[in-house]
């Protein structure tokens, strides 16, 4: 079950509201803007569990998850930033739906069934440059056995 809540994603878990917080962010151990900057300023920890991930990693991490136990970071996407197209000279998405998949089918297998996880409104939606809908539907499949609370900035 999925519920929907004003309020910011980073804060719930501080303060204990939610067990886990998930986010899409890129491959390139690069928490730059949007809630991933928040989380590399406010827990320290998560960014330097995805700084481990990449250093440690002999072949591309997309797909992947890392975690300081309470944030799970998700690779969904290689690079950060608008990719060109290859077909026009419209920027098209960052984001791997496949990708995705597979980093939230480990998530869910890390955060016990009927835990509370924190999502940003727009994961992998907004500067990454997927479709919400999409997104949210595989939110809605895979974390069936969870509670899921998006979190929307005011």
């Amino acid at each position: 079950m999925i519920d929907f809540k004003l309020g910011n994603a980073v804060s719930a878990l501080l303060e204990g509201e939610v067990e886990f917080l998930m986010h899409c962010c890129n491959c390139r151990n690069n928490f730059g803007s949007g809630i991933a900057k928040e989380i590399r300023e406010r827990i320290p920890s998560a960014y330097e569990a995805d700084t481990v991930h990449y250093r440690r990693a002999t072949s591309s991490i997309l797909g992947s998850v890392s975690t300081d136990g309470s944030v799970l970071n998700l690779y969904g996407q290689e690079y950060y930033g608008y990719a060109p197209s290859v077909m026009n000279d419209n920027f098209s998405r960052q984001l791997s739906y496949v990708a995705l998949v597979e980093a939230m089918l480990e998530a869910s297998r890390y955060a016990p069934k009927g835990s509370t996880i924190a999502v940003p409104y727009l994961m992998g939606s907004d500067r990454a440059g997927g479709k919400w809908e999409i997104v949210l539907t595989l939110l809605e499949e895979i974390f069936i056995d969870h509670n899921v609370i998006v979190y929307k900035l005011q």
